[in-house]
């Protein structure tokens, strides 16, 4: 499994941490059926699957922070904005076309911007909404 879970990801709340945990799942799947070769149907599938569930948590997770009264939540939303966008410009590359590159541009997203934002500023969301509850 290239993205594990890691305690590190976790904010504490039951609900976002398992759709971390899934956004992981998801973004795993898919880099193993590219690598794997499982052909386009099913890697574009698994790309799909990424995107919209990906989407979903983002709604989620705003709706969180608007709960808890995160003062960072519109920064928050166009960082979001530039994720979603760059996730579909991964789409625009044709994953199943180029399998390798697609992969690695896939795994470099995924590390160092899907993970990261879950340890910098979901957590700086976080610690600043509940700070003022």
């Amino acid at each position: 499994m290239r993205f594990p879970w890691k305690p590190e990801y976790g904010l504490g709340d039951e609900r976002i941490d398992g759709q971390h945990r899934m956004l992981l799942d998801l973004a795993n799947l898919l880099c193993d059926a590219i690598r794997r070769g499982k052909g386009r149907a099913v890697v574009m599938n698994a790309f799909n699957a990424l995107r919209l569930y990906t989407n979903t948590h983002f709604r989620d997770e705003e709706a969180h922070f608007a709960q808890i009264g995160s003062p960072l939540l519109d920064a928050h939303r166009r960082e979001h904005g530039t994720l979603l966008r760059e996730l579909n410009a991964l789409a625009a590359d044709d994953v199943a076309d180029r399998p390798a590159q697609a992969a690695d541009a896939l795994e470099r997203w995924v590390e160092t911007r899907l993970v990261a934002h879950m340890k910098i500023e979901d957590q700086e969301a976080q610690r600043s909404g509940t700070a003022r509850g």
